[in-house]
């Protein structure tokens, strides 16, 4: 599956090695903004198509692969999202910056929380792969 990365206007640097032989999933790494002070959260979004008839199984995987992430430097949170108006689950991480985003895309965690490949007929086509940066959050008054 092919992921595309929706990352803003900034350029983009592409040499990060990838994190895992033979996968299709692309990182790349905000390259420094001069005018930027602070570091802003992130969320990385990925919008799955699940096939009928593994909704289920789906969600159980998630289920069974909490804590893989819990604890990991930089990381706050982790929604799954189930879809009530369309046929697109969203997995949503939140983090403390890109770099801990990246850190962890490099970590034997994430090489453990993917190595188990579910059968390819659980998914209606390829999922996207989104990462934001937050700019306003109302719970913070930010």
């Amino acid at each position: 599956h092919h992921r595309a990365l929706l990352l803003g206007h900034r350029p983009l640097a592409k040499n990060l090695p990838r994190h895992q032989k033979g996968s299709t999933h692309l990182f790349h790494e905000r390259l420094p903004d001069p005018e930027r002070e602070v570091q802003r959260m992130i969320v990385v979004a990925n919008r799955i198509r699940v096939a009928p008839g593994y909704e289920k199984e789906f969600e159980e995987r998630f289920r069974n692969r909490k804590g893989m992430i819990d604890g990991f430097p930089g990381f706050i949170r982790n929604l799954i999202l189930r879809p009530v108006d369309s046929e697109f689950y969203s997995v949503m991480t939140f983090w403390e910056s890109m770099e801990a985003f990246t850190a962890w895309t490099h970590s034997d965690s994430f090489r453990q929380a993917h190595s188990s490949r579910p059968p390819k007929e659980m998914f209606g086509g390829p999922n996207v792969l989104e990462i934001h940066e937050v700019i306003m959050d109302t719970a913070t008054n930010e």
